[in-house]
Parts: structure tokens; C-alpha cells; sequence
């Protein structure tokens, strides 16, 4: 009699004797063929009406076990039972991720696990991915030699802002479904700061305003206020000064505005903002003209 189970479920082999029929069970290694006594433990035992019961099945479970049964009264009894183990698709790994600058190229790997033939699908961001709409990416397919896997590889040339997803493996196969997730982040430097504006400007101070920029997955550690005298050029390598020649100032990357003071009554400026993360510098916002008020 066969008896087929999934790896990780529950088998119940039954062997029901008569009377006071003692009932033990034996089980064949595959590596030698031999007969060999079932002994009771957590994972596989005889329950009191004669079933071998065996939780949680592996593949190293799979095999021929042989019931017997006696009363003491003439030969007794046997039955045969052929287990086969099935392995559902699966991943060792549930989880990865990776983290590269914008322009470089990348590997996604998934490694799947089951009896063939495997069905692996890939989803971005929870829609269906498909490598071929761009040149840029490429999935190669392998199926492991010696083991019962298939490696599935997808190539991202030139990463882009947008390559920042979720991507989703999924394998499937007539006994099983199972996912591998990796999250795909691509940092660039930030994007330029967005409505930067000046407000409330007094004869010594103007109250400067902007929105967060895109931050290039990256945290903005700081924005720079350049400023001059609109008169005045920009110099290339702006070092502090008094308000009223080119001068520079850092923001911290938490803030969304800024107190300009010391300024001088009566007097065009001009100012520009950038943000900066660890990979650098966004590119300066335009320039940004006011005057100051009289005393």
C-alpha cells in the first residue's frame, strides 16, 4: 500500500490488528535496505490502536515501513507501506536586500526548492514584472544540476530611480507556493529643493521657506543657503562673509525654513538652495530675488 504525504504535514500509516495483538513497526534505510525497529519519539510513533504517526515529514522520512502484528497464536500478521514524500516549492531564504547608487548595475537572485518541474514568476512592487520592456534588463534561468532547484537571476543595468522596489519571486509547483522577497534601493543625490520662497522681509531679516525635495533614499543631512548682494557675481568657491557679499550657511536637513538675519536695509539679494545627503549635492534651485525694507 502507498501512502503519499507533503513535506511538513502529518501521515498517519494505520495498521489496525484484532484482539490483543501486539503491534510494532519496522522501517527499511534506504542506504541498505535493512529492516529496522521504529522507536517512539516526538517525531514518529505508534499510537495505541497500531497507527505510526509521523509529524511534521521530511524527505528523510520517505521509505518502506513494514507493520507486524501478533497475538501470540500462529504467524501473525504484516502489511507493507511505501511512503513517498513530496517537497513543495519553497525558498530557504524568505528575505534580501540591496543598496547601490544610481548608474550601477545589479543582481537579484532567487534560489527555489521542490520537486520539478518549478513555475517561478516575478512581481514588482506587486505587479507582474516583465524583463522584456526594457534593454536594461535581462532574467536568466537555471535549473540546478544533481538537485531539484531553480535559480532564477535578474540583471539591472544602469539602475534608475524607479529600479527602487519590491521584487517578489514566486515559485509554485503541484505541491507547494512560496515567495522571496528582496527590496531593491537606489540612492542618488537629492532632487532640487521644491517652492523656495521668501516671506516677511524687514529692513535686517527675511524669513526663507521650501519644501522637502525627493532625498535620493538617502537622509538630507543639510541644505546650503548661498547668498549675495544681487549686484555681485557668484563667486565659485563662496567662503562666510558679512551679508552682502557671497556667503554661505548650512541648514539643518530636518528643516523646511530659515531666519535670514544681518542683513542691510534698502538692498537687493539674491539667494539659491541646494540639499546635500551622503552621496553629495543636489543641483541649486533658481535664483531667488528680494530686497530689504528701510529702518
Amino acid at each position: 500500500m502507498d501512502t503519499e504525504a507533503i513535506v511538513g504535514q502529518k501521515v498517519v500509516m494505520n495498521c489496525v490488528a484484532s484482539g490483543q495483538s501486539r503491534v510494532w513497526w519496522e522501517r527499511s534505510e534506504l542506504a541498505d535496505g535493512h529492516l529496522r525497529t521504529v522507536i517512539s519519539n516526538s517525531h514518529m510513533h505508534t499510537m495505541e490502536n497500531g497507527s505510526l504517526t509521523i509529524n511534521d515529514v521530511t524527505p528523510d522520512d520517505e521509505g518502506v515501513y513494514l507493520c507486524q502484528a501478533n497475538n501470540g497464536v500462529g504467524s501473525g500478521l504484516s502489511k507493507l507501506v511505501q511512503l513517498k514524500v513530496h517537497v513543495g516549492a519553497h525558498f530557504k531564504s524568505k528575505f534580501g536586500s540591496q543598496t547601490v547608487t544610481k548608474g550601477q548595475d545589479v543582481w537579484i537572485e532567487c534560489l527555489s526548492y521542490g520537486e520539478r518541474p518549478i513555475a517561478v514568476a516575478l512581481t514588482r512592487d506587486g505587479q507582474p514584472f516583465d524583463a522584456g520592456v526594457e534593454n536594461r534588463y535581462q532574467v536568466i534561468r537555471n535549473e540546478t544540476s544533481g538537485v531539484d532547484a531553480v535559480w532564477l537571476r535578474i540583471h539591472i543595468l544602469d539602475t534608475t530611480r524607479r529600479d527602487s522596489a519590491l521584487y517578489t519571486c514566486i515559485a509554485s509547483n503541484k505541491y507547494g507556493r512560496d515567495e522571496f522577497n528582496h527590496q531593491l534601493i537606489v540612492q542618488e543625490t537629492p532632487d532640487i529643493p521644491e517652492n523656495v520662497m521668501v516671506n516677511e522681509v524687514t529692513s535686517r531679516t527675511a524669513l526663507l521657506s521650501w519644501l522637502e525635495p525627493y532625498a535620493g533614499n538617502a537622509i538630507i543631512i543639510k541644505y546650503r543657503l548661498e547668498m549675495k548682494q544681487s549686484l555681485n557675481g557668484w563667486q565659485s568657491s563662496p567662503q562666510s562673509s558679512p551679508p552682502g557679499d557671497n556667503t554661505v550657511e548650512s541648514i539643518p536637513g530636518t528643516d523646511t525654513s530659515y531666519t535670514i538675519r544681518g542683513l542691510k536695509p534698502v538692498t537687493a539679494y539674491t539667494l539659491r538652495l541646494s540639499a546635500e545627503n551622503k552621496l553629495g549635492f543636489s543641483a541649486n534651485c533658481p535664483d531667488i530675488h528680494f530686497s530689504t525694507a528701510e529702518e
